[in-house]
């Protein structure tokens, strides 16, 4: 949850995914000096939406040529013996294609692993980035294992992947809540400059602790033992980890649109109770008399029976 500084301030009502969401928000009021909002926790419906077409995608291939293409390219691979990888990263020069590149990926490919290279679509409208990632495609080539997953929805992707290697990326988390499955990020320094986290505690930032819970922290200096910490990533107990931030982020799941309209309905009652504020006492009395003729009228009923 990285806001713009005061994004959040001046509301009166937010409604978050979930209650770690709900503690950064009462963190930088504290931190703002603001008067206390009110915070409803609704769950995901982007999470909903998304899970409702990762089950469709799995249920319905016929339907779906973009996905029999990529599976299709997947079965064709002779020895599928290895994990499936997927590499998904953002955008920009600081990412993974843009930073790391065949460093990264060559000697993935050389491993054996099978290997889904998702570019962000922004870095194949940009001319660095797209000529760049080219570059890769032709370098990578000649391994039957590297498969380029481009234009489709991601969740297709997500379903055969056994962990996800990413950097500063928000799919990181749709993977966990998706699939629950382990994610290894690359190192880096997020600019916490004009956003609220620069007025927190970073120790306490709930997404960065995450990040190491599910999977850990990949230094460039430790490309060269990549594979065993991919193994080690897969055999240990981390995968007990991501469930456990699967259910910490993802609350209400498939529930999240009827959780925000009990939250929305909750603030209309509470702002019209307030504008009537004057009038309480004449309400209150009107809702006596409805009670006291409801009474009166089982009561004329019974007696004429």
């Amino acid at each position: 949850m990285t806001y713009r500084a005061f994004g959040l301030d001046y509301f009166d009502s937010v409604l978050v995914a979930n209650e770690i969401q709900k503690d950064f928000v009462r963190e930088v009021e504290e931190a703002h000096a603001v008067k206390k909002k009110y915070i409803g926790v609704v769950g995901s419906t982007y999470l909903d939406e998304l899970s409702n077409l990762r089950d469709t995608a799995l249920h319905n291939e016929s339907s779906l040529d973009h996905k029999i293409h990529l599976f299709d390219k997947l079965s064709n691979i002779s020895s599928h013996n290895k994990p499936v990888i997927l590499v998904s990263p953002s955008w920009g020069k600081e990412t993974i294609l843009s930073k790391y590149g065949l460093r990264l990926l060559e000697p993935l490919a050389k491993a054996g692993f099978v290997l889904i290279v998702r570019p962000h679509p922004q870095s194949l409208i940009g001319e660095a980035e797209s000529k760049n990632i080219k570059n890769i495609q032709e370098n990578l080539a000649k391994y039957e294992n590297v498969v380029w997953d481009i234009g489709t929805p991601n969740v297709y992707a997500f379903t055969k992947a056994d962990m996800m290697i990413s950097d500063f990326s928000s799919v990181i988390f749709d993977f966990v809540c998706l699939e629950g499955k382990p994610v290894l990020t690359l190192d880096f320094e997020f600019d916490t400059a004009g956003y609220d986290l620069s007025d927190i505690d970073m120790k306490k930032f709930y997404t960065f602790n995450a990040l190491k819970r599910i999977g850990g922290k990949l230094q460039e200096e430790n490309f060269s033992n990549l594979t065993t910490i991919i193994a080690e990533i897969l055999e240990s107990t981390k995968t007990q980890e991501v469930k456990k931030c699967k259910e910490e982020l993802w609350r209400y799941p498939h529930h999240a649109g009827f959780k925000a309209t009990q939250e929305l309905l909750k603030i209309e009652r509470e702002l019209l109770e307030h504008s009537l504020k004057a009038y309480m006492p004449q309400i209150s009395r009107i809702r006596d008399l409805d009670s006291m003729l409801a009474y009166l009228s089982s009561n004329d009923t019974k007696d004429k029976q």
